[in-house]
């Protein structure tokens, strides 16, 4: 019973989503908690696309009254989290008002832990939560690292790409250079017989 009551009460809600913005997009996403509850957001921006190196978004959180409680401008990854006081509706969104004509991927987290009852306060209870969040540390970094990997992966495709094309153009010149060059002091050195 006790055990139950444990896992109940540390219940910890974890969601990871993909979101592709579109350029001056925006996506909004929002949570019902109440008094107590802790809610904690991880996010990384991407670009599958190749165009941007590092992408850069808008973040933004409301409280239920629509008062912007956290506002971050202009970053390609974050961690934010926070002591809910009032029950409500908690919206959080993220923009791509930076971009005219580029797309962004957004990969982000949401953890969310139940209030805690303060009577359940145990040595095993602690050690649990605290297992708990680093497995959660753990498997969220482990997600940024594959959509790191990715990024990295399109950069070195595109640079070697680009390698490639380049080392084309420049043996084409090579070779008319030095076809020009025989063609020339073949005409150069050409015998003309007077008649």
């Amino acid at each position: 019973m006790l055990l139950a009551r444990i896992l109940f009460c540390f219940a910890l809600l974890v969601t990871a989503h993909n979101v592709a913005l579109r350029p001056r997009g925006r996506e909004c996403f929002f949570e019902d908690l109440n008094p107590g509850d802790v809610l904690r957001l991880n996010f990384m921006a991407s670009d599958r696309t190749r165009q941007v190196s590092s992408p850069k978004i808008d973040f933004f959180v409301t409280d239920h009254a629509g008062r912007i409680i956290e506002s971050r401008s202009q970053v390609t990854s974050g961690d934010w989290e926070t002591v809910i006081n009032t029950k409500g509706r908690y919206k959080y969104c993220f923009s791509n008002d930076a971009s005219d004509n580029v797309g962004i991927e957004v990969l982000f987290n949401v953890h969310g832990i139940m209030h805690v009852d303060p009577g359940v306060d145990d040595e095993l209870a602690r050690e649990v939560n605290k297992l708990r969040d680093i497995v959660r540390q753990v498997k969220d970094e482990q997600e940024y690292i594959i959509v790191r990997e990715r990024t990295h992966r399109n950069t070195a495709e595109s640079t070697n790409s680009r390698v490639k094309y380049w080392s084309v153009f420049q043996l084409l010149v090579l070779v008319s250079n030095v076809s020009f060059q025989i063609w020339y002091l073949k005409r150069f050195f050409e015998v003309k017989a007077v008649i």
